[in-house]
Formats: C-alpha cells, structure tokens, sequence
C-alpha cells in the first residue's frame, strides 16, 4: 500500500502501515482517521492522499483524487501512475486508458494498472469494439 522509501518519517510509515491494515480487515473509519492524521502531520503525503480518496463517499471523490494529484510530484513513478489513473478514473478524463496502460506495462503486478486497465468509455458500455458501424469501419478512425 505504502512504500517504505517514500515516506520521510518512520512515524508516517506506521500510520501508513496501519491504514492499510485497517483497510484490509474492512475498517474503513479507523482507515480514515489514521490516514487523516498522517495527512495533518504531512500534507504533501501522496499516497496517504490517494488511499484517502478510494476510501471517501462517491460524491466527494473527484475532489479527493485531485487533491491525491495534486501531492503526487514528489511520489514514485509507480505511486504517480496509480495516483493519475484514480484521478483520471474519478474524472472519466480521456486520459485514462493510457495511464492505466503505462501502469500495466511498467509494474504489471499493481493492482490499480488492472483496476485502471478500461477506459471511461467502455466502463459505460460504450467500447471501441463495440462502437462499430455496420460496414466494419470504427467511428474513432479517420475513412480514406
């Protein structure tokens, strides 16, 4: 959940690590909580930010996933991708299938890379597979 490396204060990293504890046995409120003391302590924690904004009710998402963005400059490459694709998936921005596919192909193991992996579009039912004209051609295609 949290990398060790990218948290400064040894404090930081247990609160982290309790979190993502509490979030695994279902305990989303002490989640939160201790999630949102780390942040008190240090504001610019990215991934605490992150894991703040999976844990916040639907309606407020969007603005939790841009404060994650917002803190993510100093994180990992890896933490910077999952951060962008949950931000770009609470936007439906345009760019998260690319992000997603970035995260897939340099950590393939990271859960949000496959969690990510679909685009806005086909999350509404909408693909570009499905998305075809009756004469085989794709709308997202220039015709020659």
């Amino acid at each position: 959940m949290i990398e060790a490396h990218a948290v400064e204060a040894p404090d930081l990293f247990q609160l982290g690590a309790r979190a993502a504890r509490a979030v695994t046995a279902g305990d989303g409120a002490t989640a939160r909580r201790l999630l949102d003391r780390a942040l008190v302590e240090a504001p610019e924690f990215a991934m605490a930010a992150y894991w703040r904004a999976v844990l916040t009710e639907p309606e407020r998402q969007q603005a939790a996933s841009e404060h994650a963005l917002a803190r993510s400059r100093r994180a990992t490459d890896r933490e910077r991708l999952t951060i962008t694709a949950a931000w770009a998936h609470a936007t439906d921005h345009p760019s998260l299938l690319a992000v997603a596919e970035t995260l897939a192909v340099r950590f393939p193991t990271e859960p949000a890379a496959t969690a990510g992996s679909r685009s806005p579009a086909s999350a509404r039912g909408t693909s570009r597979a499905r998305s075809r004209r009756s004469d085989g051609s794709s709308p997202w295609t220039r015709s020659r």
